[in-house]
């Protein structure tokens, strides 16, 4: 039988009247007569209901699509907010508090979604100096970390203090104590003083994956002794024997290390894949012999803005053949000879190139050597802008490039001419589709018609470009952006 509301059951169930009686017949017919008007009524409300319900789900789908999207989608595409480097520096204009402050529905999956509440980048070196300020960053960051951390439920963490202009409160000591064992990535910039504090609690860290510790004065390890699981390691100096503490190392940045000790890390370290070391501005030793061919590193960058010769040197010794990324940043021009004899020997299938340094044409021989490399960042300036322009308008030099990065030092930069080459470039190669500028702080002139750091005519040739396919972001001295305003103070760390 039919489900039947309880009054209509009642009727239903009701014994039939003796066809003798005619008036109870006629009251029961008139009851059940009510009972369906009634019911008709009711459907009728309900249908209409039904109806502006049906439009408005509608109409809100057809404005806002994304609302009819899973949950679970919602939360995989919020998570792709993140950034991709992993530190994420609280901000109402990012994710994940961004994600938050749009609607309800939205703050719900947000809050829900542990991954975006992993990480943290807390920068306490930015206070107010004037008289009387009370100012303190890191005091107000506590109740923060430990809010952002408690919605990450299980997820393995992410910790970035900067405070390397003001001392550490001594409540920040129990929350890196809290979290220790779901740390998988740590990184402090310190007063030598909150390092002191932190080696005397000897907190164990025994998941954690990459170690950075800015201090001049200890060694990671005295302050975190237990780190088995440490594949990537950020330290001022460190010895062969000393990286015997870490045998999962695969990744190795030195702020400071002389030629003589990086070539002995690399030769005994053969896990490590990935280098990156400020050279010690000191005088080369002539009696350093090559090592024999490094098959096990495919990224090198080279610091030395004060050790050009030192980077020479190290081009020289080297030979990597399976070497996929390499940067160099010298304060000077370095050799080109150098450098090709280095791509001969090594034979290498470069993938990115950095020049730190300004480009010149002396240098078209050593791209001539490296078909293959599909990222390159360099440096001009209003001389060698004309050098790179004839790089990008010859077919042979990086012809599967497919991203440009520059930073751009010259004030009368000839957008137009620019703009040209790289229409050229991209109708040669489909593929190259990413420009980054980053405009030096005197790369403009302040008393140009133009009042805006990026002119008129710059953007109307980028918008040409972009109608085109090609990717552009422009930045100023990490101020301003173009389309898009570039902002992103924890790009990195060191």
């Amino acid at each position: 039988m039919v489900n039947v509301c309880k009054p209509c059951s009642k009727i239903i169930r009701a014994p039939v009247p003796a066809v003798s009686n005619p008036e109870l017949l006629t009251a029961s017919l008139e009851e059940i007569k009510s009972a369906i008007s009634q019911h008709k009524a009711c459907l009728t409300a309900l249908e209409t209901r039904e109806r502006e319900i049906a439009q408005r789900l509608t109409r809100g789908l057809t404005v806002y699509p994304v609302l009819a999207l899973p949950n679970e989608i919602v939360s995989r595409i919020f998570i792709q907010c993140l950034p991709s480097h992993g530190r994420v520096r609280p901000s109402r204009r990012r994710a994940p508090l961004l994600l938050a402050q749009i609607c309800r529905h939205w703050r719900e999956i947000a809050l829900s979604t542990c991954q975006l509440w992993a990480a943290v980048d807390i920068n306490a070196g930015f206070i107010d100096l004037m008289p009387g300020a009370r100012n303190n960053t890191i005091q107000r960051g506590l109740p923060l970390i430990q809010t952002w951390f408690s919605r990450a439920m299980a997820c393995p963490l992410s910790l970035t203090i900067r405070s390397s202009k003001q001392k550490l409160p001594v409540s920040i000591y129990p929350i890196i104590s809290t979290v220790a064992e779901r740390l998988h990535r740590l990184e402090l910039s310190l007063l030598d003083e909150d390092v002191a504090s932190l080696q005397q609690l000897s907190i164990s860290l025994p998941h954690l994956q990459h170690l950075a510790i800015c201090s001049d004065k200890m060694r990671p390890f005295s302050i975190f002794p237990s780190t088995p699981r440490v594949h990537d390691l950020y330290t001022s100096q460190i010895s062969v024997s000393e990286l015997g503490l870490y045998p999962n190392l695969t990744r190795l940045q030195l702020s400071t290390v002389s030629l003589k000790s990086l070539l002995q890390i690399l030769q005994s370290r053969p896990k490590i894949i990935c280098v990156a070391a400020r050279l010690a501005p000191t005088a080369v030793d002539s009696s350093i012999s090559a090592p024999p061919p490094l098959k096990h590193l495919s990224s090198l960058t080279l610091y030395g803005r004060n050790a050009p010769k030192a980077v020479e040197s190290a081009l020289k010794l080297l030979t990597l053949p399976n070497l996929h990324h390499l940067e160099l940043h010298v304060e000077l021009e370095l050799n080109p000879d150098s450098l090709l004899t280095f791509f001969s020997r090594s034979a290498c299938a470069l993938d990115h190139l950095t020049l730190g340094f300004n480009y010149s044409r002396t240098f078209q021989g050593c791209l001539a050597a490296l078909p293959l490399l599909k990222s390159l960042e360099v440096e001009v300036n209003h001389r060698t802008m004309v050098h790179f322009r004839e790089l990008l308008d010859t077919r042979a030099l990086v012809p599967r490039l497919a991203a440009l990065s520059m930073r751009v030092d010259t004030e009368d930069l000839d957008y137009a001419a620019f703009g040209k080459s790289l229409a050229m470039r991209r109708r040669h190669n489909p593929d190259f589709q990413s420009l980054r500028l980053d405009i030096h702080q005197d790369s403009y002139d302040d008393d140009d018609a133009d009042t805006q750091w990026l002119p008129r005519r710059a953007k109307q040739v980028f918008e040409r470009l972009m109608a085109d396919g090609l990717q552009i972001q422009v930045n100023w001295e990490s101020e301003e952006g173009w389309p898009e305003r570039w902002v992103d103070p924890c790009e990195t760390f060191y």
